[in-house]
């Protein structure tokens, strides 16, 4: 009978060594867990405050970039304010044509073309054909320059007049004058928002990309 009592006594020594190992490897089990947890929680708090430190060097710029930026719209509008609102083919004609006599330019021809939109301004170009001397015709650009009105010379092509002498040399002269008219419909953009916006996307995508690889590491 005493053995039966010793060998029962054993076996709850036992059962309960086995009882509180079995709790206590549970509870380290549990603290990995949550120190595993605690691991990915500072690292996402990390990564969070690095996008706040972003976030709030771009709001400190913002302000001045808008500065800026509103700076060179309003001196783009202030530009465009300076065209005139319509271009006159009759006044730019009897305009060229006077010019053309002064100088005595000889059989001046005019041929205004269609107007085409560029951004805030819109343009026309003038073909002119004409026959004069280098001298004249230096003159003839330096008198559309000197107009109060913006005009802008290119294409320029000289040939020598033929079967034409002279005490100087006549040439053929052809050349396209080009004039500007304001664009109504234009409205400088600023850009502000759509800065925003891509900043604010960037954002976004970084932080989904960085939970992507998360997962992938973690499965």
């Amino acid at each position: 009978m005493s053995t039966l009592v010793k060998l029962s006594h054993f076996g709850l020594i036992l059962y309960a060594g086995w009882y509180y190992y079995t709790m206590w490897e549970a509870n380290e089990n549990r603290k990995l867990e949550l120190n595993d947890q605690m691991a990915i929680q500072r690292s996402s708090i990390k990564e969070n405050q690095k996008k706040l430190e972003k976030i709030k060097a771009f709001k400190d710029k913002l302000e001045e970039a808008k500065e800026r930026v509103e700076k060179v719209a309003q001196e783009v509008e202030a530009l465009q304010r300076k065209l005139p609102e319509t271009i006159s083919d009759t006044e730019n004609n009897q305009l060229f044509i006077n010019i053309s006599r002064d100088i005595k330019f000889r059989d001046t021809k005019l041929s205004p073309g269609p107007e085409a939109t560029v951004d805030f301004y819109v343009s026309k170009k003038y073909n002119v054909k004409a026959s004069g001397t280098f001298i004249q015709i230096l003159i003839f650009f330096e008198k559309i320059g000197e107009l109060e009105r913006i005009f802008n010379i290119s294409t320029v092509k000289i040939t020598r007049a033929s079967g034409r002498r002279g005490r100087f040399q006549v040439i053929d002269c052809e050349f396209e004058i080009e004039a500007y008219r304001f664009n109504p419909m234009f409205k400088e953009n600023r850009g502000i928002d759509d800065l925003v916006t891509a900043e604010e996307s960037d954002q976004d995508n970084g932080g989904t990309e960085k939970g992507k690889g998360k997962r992938r590491k973690k499965e």
